[in-house]
Parts: structure tokens; sequence; C-alpha cells
């Protein structure tokens, strides 16, 4: 893993100081976002195995809806909370997407424990489709 990555996620909540320091920098290597979300899965899995069914975990879009992605299985992948905000953050700096950045910087304003509140009380966080596609993760 790239030092400039560590270097990103060592304080997520610290979103100002990221974007000021990062907003300039451009690391158009697709390969780091890729890398992430394949070494993410597979702690969410050895997670899942260990933990008690009870851990909490998002279903995050590879490709974002709002960059084209789809709802469909092949572009859903399930993370840990912690992961799915540091996906976003690694899209951001990767593709330059401000909308990544927002997700970042309104995930990171939250606990996994509010936001399984929030989802247990509103549905599933993602609507009615990512509730179907819940189902096939378990």
């Amino acid at each position: 893993m790239s030092k400039n990555y560590k270097r990103k996620c060592e304080n997520l909540l610290d979103w100002k100081k990221i974007e000021a320091e990062y907003s300039q920098l451009s690391i158009s290597d697709p390969q780091l976002y890729d890398n992430f979300i394949k070494e993410a899965a597979l702690r969410s899995a050895k997670a899942k195995k260990k933990e008690s069914s009870d851990l909490y975990t998002e279903v995050h879009h590879v490709v974002p809806r709002h960059a084209g992605g789809t709802d469909e299985p092949e572009n859903l992948v399930l993370l840990l909370y912690e992961d799915h905000i540091k996906a976003h953050l690694i899209r951001w700096v990767v593709y330059g997407d401000q909308k990544d950045f927002l997700a970042f910087r309104w995930m990171s304003g939250e606990t996994g424990d509010i936001r399984r509140e929030r989802a247990q009380l509103g549905g599933q966080t993602g609507g009615l489709v990512t509730q179907a596609n819940n189902k096939n993760w378990d």
C-alpha cells in the first residue's frame, strides 16, 4: 500500500485538512482504488466469518451511481463501514470527482452505530434496490 494512501486515511474525521492537503493532488492510477476495493472486500468477508452476523457492513457501488454505475451485483461489494468511508476518499483522490469527496465527508461524520441505527429506522441505506441486493450478500 502506498505511503500517500496511508497518510490520507490516518485521520478520516479531519476532512477539512484532507480536502486542503489533497484537493490539488492527482493520483490517476485506478489500480490504487481497485486494489483497495479487493482488499477491503476480503477484510469484510474475513470479519463476517470471525464476528457474529451482527457485524455492520454496507454495500458499496464500485462505480458509483453518480458516475454511471449500476445496481448490478458485479458492481456491488460488501464493505466494513470504515472501509466504505475510505473507499470514497480514495476514489475522490484517484478520479477527482467531488461527489466522492462529499460522500466521504458525509459518511465520516457518522459512527457505524449511528449509521446502523439510521438504516434500521429508515429501511436499508440506499433504498429498495439495495435492500433487494442485500439478500444475496449473507
